[in-house]
């Protein structure tokens, strides 16, 4: 079924389905071609919501207020063109929402609380299974998956049956000053997702994870390659972390690969590819990086105050990189005093951490 509007302001402020607070059944809409249409395509205040198979162009296409979960199944969304930035493809206040084997592409976002999937308000749960994040342009303040509610007890990027979500800029013409993740929920799980192609500026970057909370984030078997920031840049390329003094948190990456990160920023605090920024408390925070590989990828920057983390070699279980040496690696106490140093002679295929590791005191 085709649906399109007949001028150039139809539809404007209107959705094509809409569903009442009072509904509390499940709704099944499959097999719908939106285009030429101004406004969006299902705006639910109750209800459970499954969404199969559509193609859907335009702007703020998708608006979720019920408790109830939304469900996004093999469904493509379509922006305006790069020139216009338009609202999210899906925001959601309420509920749950679980996306599958889905593609958002030529969208153009700026500003907070917008991008091609936005969590808000009391939304509980993000999952993102095999998806395509295609040439979107996200700039300042925004994010191609935006969860911008500490409500939200977890977001979840996962394979689907096998497929890779991708994350890509390959033929955008201009850096881009947003991110591809951005979230405050109370976990972060991101594995199976390959970030590749695309160039930052300013506070651009590939995942950016600010919580006062306390956190766990996992990511596992990601690629990030090709992907650099520019002079601007104040934010690490790959992955930029400011948690929490007062909670603390727990930070695991392993098995992935880095290739060809890069930063040119002149931020002297900055780890290249990978920053982890907490101030002084009592609380525990642990950070490993295991099993990963490094290949012109550039430096992490941990600096923790936490009195009780532990930071040695054996958080960096078989890790590897193609950069030769690391020297004065340290720990740190509370006080921002070394406690431990060891100049390591560390040769290729034995232990680097994605090229130089710096420590801050």
């Amino acid at each position: 079924m085709k649906i399109a509007g007949g001028d150039e302001t139809e539809g404007k402020d209107q959705f094509v389905i809409t569903v009442n607070s009072s509904s509390t059944g499940n709704i099944t809409i499959r097999n719908i071609e939106l285009r030429e249409w101004n406004g969006g395509f299902i705006k639910t205040d109750g209800g459970q919501i499954r969404l199969i198979e559509l193609l859907l162009v335009g702007s703020g296409l998708i608006v979720h207020n019920s408790v109830g979960k939304l469900e996004v199944i093999q469904c493509q969304f379509i922006g305006d063109g790069e020139n216009l930035f338009i609202k999210p493809f899906i925001q959601l206040t309420k509920g749950d929402v679980n996306i599958i084997d889905s593609v958002f592409k030529d969208g153009s976002f700026v500003g907070e609380n917008n991008g091609c999937v936005v969590c808000t308000g009391v939304c509980t749960t993000c999952q993102i299974q095999g998806c395509q994040f295609i040439d979107n342009i996200i700039e300042t303040g925004s994010a191609a998956v935006d969860v911008t509610t500490n409500n939200c007890t977890m977001l979840a990027i996962k394979d689907f049956q096998g497929e890779k979500n991708i994350f890509s800029g390959y033929h955008l013409k201009d850096p881009l000053s947003g991110n591809f993740i951005k979230s405050i929920s109370q976990k972060v799980i991101i594995t199976y997702s390959d970030f590749v192609n695309t160039t930052f500026s300013s506070k651009g970057n590939v995942i950016s994870i600010n919580d006062e909370q306390y956190i766990e984030i996992v990511i596992d078997e990601c690629k990030f390659a090709n992907l650099s920031s520019l002079s601007s840049s104040s934010m690490s390329t790959c992955i930029h972390t400011n948690l929490s003094s007062n909670e603390g948190f727990q930070i695991f990456i392993w098995s992935s690969l880095f290739i060809n990160c890069k930063n040119y920023g002149s931020e002297q605090t900055l780890g290249s590819a990978v920053t982890i920024h907490s101030n002084a408390s009592t609380k525990n925070a642990t950070s490993y990086f295991n099993e990963n590989k490094g290949i012109e990828a550039s430096d992490i920057w941990i600096k923790s105050q936490l009195t009780d983390i532990e930071l040695n070699l054996s958080n960096f279980n078989k890790s590897y990189s193609d950069i030769s040496v690391i020297s004065n690696f340290s720990t740190c106490s509370a006080s921002s005093k070394v406690i431990s140093i060891e100049s390591l002679q560390v040769y290729s295929n034995t232990f680097v951490i994605f090229g130089a590791l710096k420590l801050a005191n």
